[in-house]
């Protein structure tokens, strides 16, 4: 009998592809169907879930997973969702981390899909990574070719003189995206039984191309130092590529066997990990600069070395109300009658009251 990994998809695939895609469409196009829906709201709460529902629904039919996991999935799929809709509406810091987090509780649904009551075996889990691999290359192939696609069309469409190139963007390429990551799980299930290892060689193909493009720029962030990388883009830049080198190094430690060209893969391996935690250090090294400077302002910080008056200025940096109002503290006026100007803004270039 042939395991769950190798087992051809069962029949009425197709069908239940398209079922799922469309109502995935549906979804997506709730906001431009219902009153007072803002839609980037929406797709930014949800958007995820257009993905990763459906494709979960799929991998846990097209492999049989038993009753218990495709009920928890369903479960924990609905969960997720009014969670993401009714507690993390308000704005804040908080809800803005939890939503950025979503995705990876969203892909565990597809992993429990996937791994159903075999999630302790070594050789499930491995299968799982491969399965990861190739489904984000083969939804990428397919997002390429529907851009290729979407452009002759319209050019067609452009062509005999319709009007229906409008319609087109609205309806298929919505349906299109949504339905891409389906389409490539099944792609994936019609070769499970060929041994596939597209997703490890790729991986593998890319680890020089990375540590080529990581190697400089760690060098560059450690001449210059963590206080030019206090800003939220530089670190959520390093999460991106923290989780892509990872991805990177499981897909390709998947691919066993000894070989001399799999000694190389595993040095390159090596020193991608060694840059990637070097750029992680200086992250953190960064967090904690930041931290410094938000608590009572880090040596060498303009606020640590006021100028003119030296007490208005720091109590200025500091926040306290005292020093730009009423009493002794009152900041005198310039020679000009403006503001003084002291040097602690968050541009850098000065801040006056």
């Amino acid at each position: 009998m042939a395991s769950p990994a190798e087992a051809p998809a069962p029949r009425g695939n197709v069908v239940l592809l398209v079922v799922l895609s469309l109502v995935a469409f549906g979804f997506a196009k709730l906001p431009w169907l219902v009153r007072g829906l803002d839609a980037a709201t929406y797709l930014g709460r949800n958007g995820g879930f257009l993905a990763t529902v459906p494709l979960a629904l799929w991998v846990a039919y097209a492999r049989a997973t038993p009753a218990g996991a495709r009920a928890l999935v369903v479960v924990l799929s609905a969960g997720l969702l009014l969670h993401a809709n009714l507690a993390l509406h308000r704005p804040g810091d908080a809800n803005v981390l939890a939503l950025m987090h979503l995705p990876i509780l969203q892909w565990t649904l597809v992993a429990l899909a996937f791994l159903g009551d075999g999630w302790r075996e070594r050789g499930r889990r491995v299968e799982f990574v491969r399965f990861g691999t190739e489904l984000v290359i083969f939804t990428l192939l397919l997002t390429g070719g529907g851009v290729i696609l979407t452009g002759l069309t319209l050019w067609l469409i452009h062509m005999v003189g319709t009007h229906l190139g409008e319609w087109y963007l609205k309806n298929v390429v919505p349906w299109g995206l949504v339905a891409a990551p389906l389409v490539a799980a099944y792609i994936d299930s019609r070769r499970r039984g060929q041994a596939s290892r597209l997703g490890p060689r790729v991986a593998a193909a890319f680890q020089p191309l990375l540590l080529l493009t990581l190697a400089p720029f760690v060098g560059l962030v450690l001449y210059r130092g963590a206080a030019a990388y206090q800003q939220r883009e530089f670190l959520s830049a390093v999460n991106a590529v923290v989780v892509t080198v990872a991805w990177a190094i499981l897909a390709t430690l998947c691919e066993g066997g000894r070989s001399p060209r799999r000694t190389v893969i595993d040095a390159l391996t090596l020193a991608l990990v060694a840059v990637t935690v070097a750029l992680d250090g200086v992250a953190l090294w960064a967090i904690v600069a930041a931290s410094g400077a938000s608590a009572g302002g880090p040596a060498g910080s303009p606020c640590s070395a006021p100028t003119w008056p030296s007490s208005v200025a720091w109590r200025a940096c500091a926040g306290d109300s005292s020093a730009s109002s009423g009493g002794a503290a009152r900041s005198p006026p310039s020679r000009h009658g403006s503001p003084p100007t002291f040097p602690c803004s968050r541009s850098g270039a000065g801040s006056s009251f």
